[in-house]
């Protein structure tokens, strides 16, 4: 599949546990409209490529990163998630994410504060 969507990209972790069920990758996408204090990931929160911060990525370029671990998805029942900054201000970059990871049978999940349009 070719999706040219483009998303910008803070960096992608492997093996998470901690962010739905299995071993995971999770996707962390930059831009967020709040500011929290208590914000786990603050570089997330700038919509800019700030120096070591951020990358743009196609949905294509962004799957298969996420592929790389897909062994690892199908023995633990584990796949992706997407989470931010807030990843719904990319909505249309995520929605193209997640659609081509489920047609690959990956399990998908996003972590949003639900504060965008």
């Amino acid at each position: 599949m070719v999706n040219e969507s483009r998303g910008l990209v803070l960096r992608i972790e492997r093996s998470s546990i901690h962010d739905g069920p299995g071993l995971r990758v999770v996707l962390f996408l930059k831009g967020c409209p709040l500011s929290c204090k208590w914000c786990s990931t603050p570089e997330s929160q700038n919509r800019l490529i700030e120096k070591d911060y951020g990358e743009i990525l196609t949905v294509d370029q962004a799957v298969e990163e996420i592929c790389k671990d897909e062994i690892f998805f199908f023995h633990s029942g584990g796949g992706v998630t997407v989470s931010g900054g807030e990843c719904l201000l990319q909505a249309d970059f995520v929605a193209g994410v997640l659609e081509e990871c489920r047609r690959r049978g990956i399990h998908t999940a996003i972590e949003t504060s639900l504060f965008a349009p």
